[in-house]
């Protein structure tokens, strides 16, 4: 029982640094907090806001953790979405370059001639 109060009381703790942190931050600096910690939203992060959400003392501090956990889900969201566009652009890039490279069947062809060299490195630019 004992390690559950303090548990509890270090999620209340952590919840009040999350709302404090949002509160002080512009949203270029919360975004940029959030795409550097991305990680560390597990489901920790999100029993600790239900938690909070939870035992909060008014509706306004439940309306605070509401928005926090909203503004999180939505950046992480879209910080996904970004990186997946980007990994599709990069790995298709990655294609033409190496398609460059192919013989008129696919193939490569080992060592690659110089202007099979000199084709791939004009995609590449």
């Amino acid at each position: 029982m004992r390690a559950l109060q303090v548990r509890l009381r270090a999620t209340v703790a952590l919840s009040r640094a999350h709302l404090a942190a949002r509160s002080l931050c512009s949203p270029p600096q919360f975004r940029q907090a959030v795409a550097e910690n991305i990680m560390h939203f597990d489901h920790r992060f999100w029993l600790r806001l239900a938690a909070r959400s939870d035992t909060a003392a008014d509706e306004g501090e439940r309306a605070q953790l509401v928005s926090l956990a909203t503004s999180v889900m939505q950046l992480v969201d879209s910080i996904l979405k970004q990186t997946e566009e980007q990994l599709s652009d990069s790995a298709t890039h990655l294609q033409d370059i190496l398609k460059a490279a192919a013989d008129e069947n696919g193939e490569w062809q080992v060592p690659l001639a110089p202007e099979k060299l000199e084709a791939m490195k004009q995609v590449g630019l």
